[in-house]
This record gives C-alpha cells, structure tokens and sequence, in this order.
C-alpha cells in the first residue's frame, strides 16, 4: 500500500490525464515526481522486507501508518516488530 507524507494526494493521482497535480499550500505537485512517496526506495531496493502498520487516525479521520524496515531478507523480524506494536496500540488490530 501506498505510504505518503502528505493526506493531500488521492489514491488516484495520476490515473488519468485530469488528476496529475496537486496544491499544497499555494504549490503545485506533478503526479510524476511522487515527491512525497516513502514507499519507492524499498520497491526499488527490492529484498528489504517493510511492512506498513496503522498508528492512528489525523483529527479529519485520514489513516496514519508508520513503515517497519528490516535488513536483506529478515523478514521474521519485521513481523515481530509489527506484532509488538499491535500488543502496545491493540485497537488496530
């Protein structure tokens, strides 16, 4: 699933010709850059394991979700982390 930085940019950005930019306060943002993207870099990186795991909901009810990193294929410490976590903020899971 798709992390960002910013609630500002809609699941669809980019799908079609119509929705390729954003304001942001007063500045535009082209679809193309995805300057506000922390997913890329592990999607590009491809054997580090991330696992996205909800934290808590904005004041306007956006989802908020922290990324859990591990090493080259140690994924198993991944799910750890992220099954602690649900033991410390047990009402997301």
């Amino acid at each position: 699933m798709p992390t960002l930085a910013t609630p500002y940019i809609t699941a669809d950005m980019g799908s079609t010709s119509t929705n390729t930019v954003v304001t942001i306060n007063g500045k535009s943002h082209s679809a193309e850059t995805w300057t506000y993207s922390f997913t890329w870099p592990w999607n590009m990186l491809g054997q580090y394991p991330v696992m996205n795991v909800p934290i808590g909901l904005t004041p306007e009810r956006i989802p908020l979700g922290m990324q859990i990193i591990g090493n080259t294929y140690d994924d198993l410490i991944v799910f750890q982390i992220a099954s602690e976590w649900s033991k410390v903020d047990p009402h997301f899971y």
